[in-house]
């Protein structure tokens, strides 16, 4: 019996210590399923937490990069008197002067010119360039008064001249939308086309940070009115491609292209982008460079017309020359900017210039001298070469009319103190010089 009890006890023993044993690797494997769950549910937690932080910094990266130009909303008009009377322009020293150039990024090699048979040889090509054009406001009145010619008297006869003539179009041309939320909104009546088809234009750019003022359905009525007047347009568009094509225009048998392209926008959702209406933006290379690298291999000169640079300044932005040349050497012939209300001297890059600001032209009122002088800018383009001469002009009553020979040279006189490598003669005629 004795024996009995130990075996049996025995056996009890074994059995208990089997049973403990399962469940301490049954309580093994939950802790280790536990572990398990712990981690991937911080692994979650933090790419959670990485996706949240990379959407937030492009978010704002991207309002950023457009943030400055909210102020710069604010117009030089009788209208807008307080924002022009706010700073006066910071004139560049020649220490900044050099510094700027000292920072140039270094120069990459322009694309060869196409090379130019006797059979390719022809004659002069004369293309002109004005600066911004409001067709609202206070020239809507005259307008009203004086009939739809009236912004252009003086200047209609120097248009018609030229081979192909052309203006940035500071307005949405329409009757409908709504007002965007901005400081400044303008909106032009569609009959005031006639009078810049009757001037002789021949294109305009819609890159600037007006042609939205009243959304997408005055952008489709204002491009569906240019067409009406048999007028040309890039810069905006139904989706990117739109925006982005250049305005093609053949003469004498070579074919120039302009595009247009803004780096001052209100805000992010102007940008057109894959099927998105809007405006071209220059905030990025790309796809910028893609469509000017598309216009340039298309045509035999390509001409870019820019919106950029700070309000009221003589100098462009570091942003401006660095970009400026960025076109050239990917073989744009020139480069003509606005939007600065203000003139803004000439540099020339590997022979080709670059006009970084060509002012106001047809606008309201200034309470600023200097958003009332403006130019006229002839490119003329001759077998691959390329030479420019200015007109000078000043603003009367919302509209450029000629001046003195006094008024001439002193305007002329301004261009070459802040030019970079141009001279301007007394007569107009720009060349390149030693800075």
């Amino acid at each position: 019996m004795s024996n009995s009890l130990i075996v049996a006890s025995l056996l009890f023993y074994k059995e208990t210590e089997k049973v403990e044993r399962f469940n301490e690797q049954k309580r093994n494997r939950r802790r280790r399923e536990l572990q398990i769950q712990r981690t991937a549910l911080a692994s979650v937690a933090i790419l959670s937490l990485l996706l949240m932080y990379s959407i937030y910094y492009f978010v704002n990266d991207s309002k950023q990069t457009v943030a400055t130009t909210a102020n710069e909303e604010k117009q030089i008009s009788v209208e807008e008197s307080k924002a022009a009377k706010q700073d006066e322009p910071i004139k560049e020293t020649n220490e900044e002067k050099q510094t700027n150039e000292k920072e140039k990024p270094k120069e990459t090699p322009k694309p060869e010119k196409k090379a130019t048979t006797s059979s390719q040889l022809h004659k002069p090509i004369t293309l002109s360039f004005a600066g911004d054009v409001l067709l609202d406001k206070s020239v809507a009145d005259h307008i009203a008064a004086h009939g739809v010619d009236y912004p252009f008297k003086y200047v209609t006869q120097h248009f018609q001249k030229a081979d192909l003539a052309a203006l940035n179009l500071e307005t949405s041309v329409s009757t409908r939308g709504i007002a965007a939320g901005k400081q400044f909104t303008f909106r032009a009546k569609p009959e005031t086309l006639k009078g810049v088809a009757n001037a002789g234009i021949d294109v305009v750019s819609l890159a600037n940070n007006h042609t939205l003022d009243y959304g997408v359905d005055a952008l489709t009525d204002t491009m569906q009115h240019l067409k009406e007047h048999q007028i040309g347009y890039t810069g905006a568009g139904e989706n990117e491609r739109e925006a982005y094509q250049a305005y093609y225009h053949e003469v004498n048998g070579q074919t120039i292209a302009i595009l247009g392209i803004s780096r001052v926008l209100p805000d992010v959702s102007w940008f057109a982008k894959g099927n998105k209406p809007g405006i071209a933006q220059a905030y990025h290379d790309e796809p910028m460079m893609t469509y000017v690298k598309e216009a340039v291999k298309k045509a035999d000169y390509t001409i870019v017309m820019i919106h950029w640079n700070r309000e009221l300044q003589d100098y462009p932005e570091a942003y401006a020359r660095e970009m400026g040349k960025k076109f050239i050497d990917a073989g744009v012939s020139a480069v003509i900017g606005g939007h600065s209300h203000s003139l803004m001297g000439i540099e020339h890059h590997k022979g080709s210039p670059i006009y970084y600001s060509l002012g106001n032209f047809i606008f309201t009122d200034s309470s600023s001298s200097k958003g009332r002088e403006t130019m006229i800018v002839d490119l003329v383009l001759e077998n691959g070469d390329i030479s420019t001469k200015l007109t000078p002009f000043k603003i009367v009553n919302n509209r450029p009319q000629p001046m003195d020979d006094t008024y001439n040279r002193q305007l002329i006189q301004k261009l070459n103190n802040i030019s970079y490598n141009a001279k301007i003669d007394f007569d107009g005629s720009v060349t390149i010089s030693e800075e």
